[in-house]
């Protein structure tokens, strides 16, 4: 029933299951993203879809949902939303039908040069 994650949530470090975008568009998906990301109100977020947030363990995506076209939309949805951030979204292969995402969003700050 997938592999075990040692690592626990943290700050900085959210897990979803693949179930949670089951069902959701492209821009209710990156929506959801951004209200999460700014609720946090941290200076970086990496959030992991496709580990169960319960049994603490990899419950792959179907990765035939997520094509690079869906991801890169995903992505620029993000990046509207959240000007103040770098954002990137990533999918890793387990399989050919299994994957998780990670969305990394890091808050940008002005520096004085």
């Amino acid at each position: 029933m997938g592999l075990p994650v040692t690592q626990r949530e943290t700050d900085i470090l959210e897990y979803k299951s693949g179930e949670w975008v089951v069902g959701k568009g492209n821009n209710e998906i990156a929506d959801e993203l951004a209200r999460n990301i700014v609720r946090d109100k941290g200076n970086a977020k990496i959030i992991i879809i496709g580990i169960s947030e319960d049994l603490q363990r990899i419950i792959p995506v179907n990765c035939t949902r997520f094509r690079s076209e869906r991801i890169d939309t995903i992505e620029e949805k993000l990046k509207e939303n959240l000007k103040s951030h770098y954002v990137k979204v990533l999918k890793v292969d387990f399989s050919p039908t299994d994957c998780i995402l990670l969305i990394v969003a890091i808050r940008l700050t002005k520096t004085l040069v």
